[in-house]
């Protein structure tokens, strides 16, 4: 039996996670107020670059930064545990 990691479902797998875990945090965001909800936007400018206040266009980038931070996190991750497994396995 092969346990190595397809790509391609880990990959969709991790980018969808991780977007919806973005819309939650932005609904999170979207509720709160005064100085809490500058921290948020402070904090989300940190981690995407281009990420402004909450309005459609930072929304767009946040979402898409997600998505591809999913994509690069899963390629890493893939080829790691394929390595090591083919190393371990003989």
């Amino acid at each position: 039996m092969d346990h190595k990691l397809d790509f391609k479902r880990v990959g969709w797998t991790v980018a969808f996670f991780s977007v919806i875990m973005h819309v939650m945090a932005m609904i999170r965001m979207a509720t709160l107020s005064g100085e809490s909800r500058a921290f948020m936007e402070r904090l989300a400018a940190v981690g995407h670059p281009g990420f402004v206040a909450l309005n459609a266009g930072s929304i767009v980038i946040l979402l898409v930064e997600a998505f591809v931070y999913g994509w690069v996190l899963s390629a890493i991750f893939v080829s790691l545990y394929n390595v090591f497994y083919r190393s371990g396995k003989s």
